[in-house]
């Protein structure tokens, strides 16, 4: 007697389970099926499996396993399983190019801060925020103001990234009725700086006629035809006296090259002309443009007494300068915010040295684009609270300056 049998054993197996991303070699063996042996003459037959090695290439990797059983008469039955998974070991990358820091518009609020978010995207699958934070969180009544905002997004996989970009707020910047009234000498002559900073054919100076600058009709409000640029600045008085007095102010102040808050629907020295010459022409001395008028004349007015220095001290780029540089608060206490606005690109360097030459710091090392504002913010140690001078160098364009400490 005995056994005739050419039939192959039948392995039978199981669905594979799920498997998460970036498994171990253990997950995945733990992974595959179990296998089962029929045979039509052997019983109790066992298949022996070997995991293979991982392939594949890019997000998605496979791993075979593969069983095989002998039963008792050598006929050899096999039986395999594939296993699918994502190995994604690098966080998602950023598809834009948003700046990490700048400075916006003074009358930037909480609401309306330019903010340039991240776009991200990942080569393996959808990118998900994780979270959106910005520090402070409300509207803050300072100025310079600083807000910081942190972007975190994670892929399927869970590799995170952040970006985190700042926005300084700059305080807003205007001279006084009174202090244009009584420094005439400073828009007295078409050489002045302010006078030779107002656009062509929009230029006036203490004597020009006020009814001729804004092209008025005679006796338009009750200005006298005689009445100068001075006058209008030094007239005291209620409704468009007062109207004339702030307007006249806050031209000086834009073209001086401070840095206003523009009014509702103005950006610059022109547009400003513009809506104060409607409102003149309609008799609107009273409204929303006489109200941000006033707010120019009333604000931060630390470079007015200091004149000579404006071009430096408020971003003024002068027609033979091509790079300038702000610090505020200067003097300082244990924070120092420098504004850089450059008509030229290149690579940079922005240093702090004592004032014995000692070098403090390298505030910052990289590529400026033509144009560009950058803002760097130094948090002063307290082992450096001390005056110095700061170097930057764009290309072979070079600007030093002091800040003081109030100490």
């Amino acid at each position: 007697t005995y056994n005739f049998d050419q039939t192959n054993p039948v392995i039978a197996l199981t669905a594979a389970g799920p498997l998460p991303c970036n498994p171990t070699m253990a997950q995945i063996a733990a992974a595959f099926g179990a296998a089962t042996v029929t045979d039509n003459c052997s019983q109790g037959l066992t298949a022996t499996g070997t995991v293979g090695a991982e392939s594949g290439t890019g997000c998605t990797r496979t791993v075979v396993k593969s069983w095989t059983v002998t039963d008792a008469c050598g006929n050899i039955g096999t039986a395999t399983q594939t296993v699918t998974f994502t190995r994604d070991l690098a966080a998602p990358t950023l598809s834009n190019n948003p700046p990490a820091a700048f400075e916006s518009l003074c009358t930037a609020t909480f609401s309306t801060l330019p903010w340039v978010a991240p776009v991200y995207v990942d080569a393996c699958g959808a990118v998900t925020l994780v979270s959106d934070v910005t520090t402070p969180s409300t509207q803050q009544d300072i100025c310079p103001a600083v807000y910081v905002r942190v972007w975190t997004v994670s892929d399927a996989c869970g590799n995170t990234t952040s970006f985190t970009q700042t926005i300084t707020v700059p305080c807003c910047e205007g001279c006084s009725p009174g202090f244009w009234k009584n420094h005439t000498e400073l828009w007295d002559q078409v050489g002045d700086y302010p006078v030779a900073h107002m656009p062509v054919g929009l230029k006036f100076t203490t004597t020009t006629n006020f009814n001729t600058y804004f092209n008025l009709p005679a006796g338009t409000n009750g200005f006298s035809n005689s009445l100068t640029m001075e006058g209008a600045i030094s007239q005291g008085g209620g409704d468009c006296i007062a109207f004339a007095r702030h307007a006249v102010a806050a031209l000086l102040s834009s073209a001086s090259g401070l840095d206003v808050g523009y009014p509702t629907g103005t950006t610059d020295f022109t547009s400003l002309y513009n809506a104060i010459r409607t409102a003149l022409l309609t008799g609107n001395c009273s409204g929303t443009l006489f109200s941000q008028l006033e707010a120019i004349s009333e604000s931060d007015h630390s470079n007015c007494g200091k004149f000579d220095e404006i071009i430096t001290m408020n971003n003024v780029i002068s027609p033979d300068r091509q790079v300038t540089v702000s610090a505020y608060p200067n003097p300082f206490t244990d924070k120092i915010v420098f504004t850089i606005k450059s008509r030229v690109s290149g690579s940079s360097s922005f240093e702090l040295y004592g004032l014995l030459g000692e070098k403090v710091t390298t505030l910052y090392q990289g590529f400026i684009e033509k144009d560009a504002v950058k803002t760097l913010i130094y948090n002063v140690p307290s082992t450096n609270r001390k005056s110095m001078v700061y170097r930057l160098r764009i290309g072979k364009e070079v600007v030093t300056g002091t800040v003081i400490t109030a100490n």
